[in-house]
């Protein structure tokens, strides 16, 4: 079974999260496969100052110092960085993987190590470097970085290769991989079946936003909230008769659904299938003038309708 650390509550400190909204957080990621959630002090601190935690148990905690470890008892595991190297035994060490030949290996007084980076390896032949450190140092999780957008690629591949361990978070926050495109991927491959709800990405995007002040771009993989979205006639039907011809998932699986587009590229399947989405009774609509009606429309707005202006457009024609 591959692990998955989920530390996107470590890498929230830069931006004002209120505990409510980190209580939230939490909750749902509870709900997904994974085998251990690590935070911040700084947001434990918050998550606390609301309410306990909730029960499970592998919650990590990252920390800098062997003063901070003393004043936070009670977790099943601490992330140092790799100055700490050995002083503890529950504990996971951070490195880099170009470094990790400076450090001795007690596996008696490690819980693990953490290799980050990789960014600059996707170019490289990396399955020879995963192969080396899987065959030996065993106690080994990746944290690949994504600055050339290859982190997703390089957690998966780290897993082909027989990986067990890595690291990620939502929306891949802190130059990581990004967790809803790792399970995805290992689900989608079969190297590990979804066997809990992720339905709560949906919600997840929302909480998200809302700490971050941020949107996520439509068109992110897995999240984003056009990438169900159909439009052109030729793709509109193929969806209909059988999505699995454009869908490697369900869009449900994911906590979204499936929204055809009225648009310049719009055939008469899009028009039907958009009449069926509204529950819209297609006998009382001449499809063919409200086709015509929709591709002006959209040419002269120089984009997609929304479905208010779709609904005018059939009271008109």
């Amino acid at each position: 079974m591959i692990c998955i650390t989920d530390n996107t509550l470590a890498c929230l400190d830069a931006y004002e999260a209120t505990p409510k909204e980190l209580h939230e957080l939490l909750e749902l990621l509870l709900t997904l496969p994974i085998r251990s959630i690590e935070m911040s002090i700084q947001a434990y601190e918050k998550l606390i100052s609301l309410a306990p935690l909730p029960e499970f148990e592998n919650y990590l905690l990252k920390i800098n110092n062997l003063c901070e470890l003393k004043k936070y008892q009670g977790f099943a595991g601490y992330l140092f960085p790799a100055s700490s190297f050995g002083n503890v035994g529950n504990a996971t060490y951070e490195i880099n993987f170009k470094n990790d030949q400076d450090i001795g290996y007690n596996e008696e007084c490690i819980q693990g190590l953490r290799m980050i980076g990789f960014a600059d390896r996707i170019c490289t032949d990396v399955a020879s470097e995963f192969k080396h450190i899987l065959s030996t140092k065993m106690k080994f999780e990746i944290c690949p970085q994504n600055d050339f957008f290859c982190a997703t690629a390089l957690a998966v591949e780290w897993c082909r290769l027989g990986g067990k361990k890595l690291v990620a978070s939502f929306t891949g926050i802190g130059n990581q991989a990004s967790l809803e495109e790792v399970l995805l991927a290992l689900h989608l491959e079969k190297q590990q079946e979804l066997t809990e709800n992720i339905s709560c990405f949906g919600r997840m995007k929302q909480v998200f936003e809302q700490i971050t002040g941020k949107k996520i771009a439509k068109n992110k993989a897995i999240i984003g909230e056009e990438i169900f979205c159909v439009e052109a006639g030729i793709h509109v039907d193929g969806i209909v008769k059988n999505p699995k011809i454009y869908e490697p998932y369900p869009p449900e699986l994911v906590g979204s659904k499936r929204r055809v587009i009225m648009g310049k590229h719009s055939g008469k399947s899009a028009i039907l299938a958009k009449l069926s989405e509204l529950q819209i009774a297609k006998a009382s609509v001449d499809v063919e003038k409200l086709l015509l009606a929709v591709k002006q429309k959209s040419v002269e707005k120089q984009q997609s309708l929304t479905d208010e202006e779709f609904i005018e457009l059939i009271k008109v024609v």
